[in-house]
């Protein structure tokens, strides 16, 4: 009974949320290479890329949502706002942490490109 009441009570909810795509500029022969064992280089920038866009997300409090990988590249989704970690800014918390994810990712050899959309 009381899972119910705890679910109810955010059934009904409508919250404003940023949601921010990052583009990680990792190629397919980066993706490829790093399900090889023997490709140690390649499976570490892969680690480096993911492990420096979660510290960007993380440190402005977002979540990261979900990592794509299809036609149109390598894509992580990121959103600001959801329960139980919300801001009045999290659409500035969003750009915030865009400008970080795109710096790391240049330092590292890897130009990032990112969107960012805000809605209910």
């Amino acid at each position: 009974e009381r899972f119910e009441e705890e679910s109810m009570k955010w059934a009904n909810e409508t919250r404003r949320i940023a949601v921010l795509f990052v583009n990680l500029g990792l190629k397919d022969h980066h993706l490829l290479a790093a399900g090889d064992v023997r490709t140690e280089d390649a499976m570490k920038q892969v680690h480096d890329v993911l492990v420096g866009v979660q510290k960007a997300v993380y440190k402005y409090e977002g979540s990261v949502n979900k990592f794509l990988m299809d036609d149109k590249g390598s894509t992580l989704l990121a959103c600001f706002g959801l329960s139980p970690v919300s801001h009045i800014d999290d659409a500035l918390r969003a750009c915030l942490a865009s400008i970080c994810i795109c710096e790391k990712l240049h330092d590292i050899g890897f130009p990032a490109s990112v969107g960012l959309t805000i809605g209910d």
